[in-house]
């Protein structure tokens, strides 16, 4: 006996939508993830970036990102 989808939709028209609602779920999921990724990264990574690893004091890079 092969399996078969039908037994869990009545048609291919409700399995299609089935599917088209769980792929706008998804998409809405991943939408939101990203939004609070950017909320949270700062506008200019690069100074915050040398700022986290100690390279430079933050003046210089201040003025440096301003001059440049």
């Amino acid at each position: 006996r092969q399996a078969s989808l039908y037994k869990h939709f009545a048609g291919k028209d409700d399995l299609c939508t089935a599917a088209m609602l769980r792929a706008v779920e998804r998409l809405r999921t991943y939408q939101a993830a990203m939004r609070e990724v950017q909320a949270r990264a700062p506008a200019d990574p690069l100074p915050a970036l040398l700022r986290e690893r100690g390279h430079a004091d933050a003046e210089i890079i201040d003025w440096a990102m301003d001059t440049c």
